[in-house]
């Protein structure tokens, strides 16, 4: 991999970082954006890998996170429902913003890196960055508008 290739963990942390830009970081909020991030990933995984592969990934990441961040250990993954993860708002209310942040992206990390296994770490981050809308503020790209 190239050195200016981001990590899967650098990547997750800009992903959720991107998902709370201009907010404010509480438990509650911080609860919702990962939520938002992880709707998005899991639906864009879900095209490439149908529903219960998507489903089994996020399930397989959370349990990989789940064993380093307290945070997340009564949190269960959702693919089929309108919360993509139950007992995320509850922790992140007990554990505060910053824990659930870091619990969010050990989750992402572990995706992307599972996905990686699969089908190739560029690929990987590609998938799962592409997945994530576009803010305003990163429309022009990392390079302040040139492309590499």
């Amino acid at each position: 991999m190239p050195p200016e290739s981001p990590t899967a963990r650098e990547l997750a942390h800009r992903l959720l970082a991107r998902e709370l830009a201009g907010r404010r970081d509480t438990p509650d909020v911080v609860a919702a954006a990962a939520q938002r991030v992880c709707q998005h990933v899991s639906s864009e995984l879900s095209r490439w890998v149908g529903p219960e592969g998507a489903r089994v990934l996020l399930a397989r990441a959370l349990a990989l996170a789940q064993v380093e961040h307290p945070v997340l250990a009564n949190v269960q993954s959702r693919t089929q429902s309108e919360a993509c993860m139950t007992g995320l708002v509850e922790s992140a209310r007990a554990y505060g913003a910053a824990a659930t942040a870091e619990g969010m992206v050990a989750i992402l990390a572990a995706l992307i890196e599972l996905l990686g296994r699969l089908i190739g770490d560029d690929m990987a981050m590609s998938l799962v960055e592409e997945s994530i809308p576009a803010r305003a503020s990163d429309a022009a790209g990392p390079n302040g508008g040139a492309t590499a």
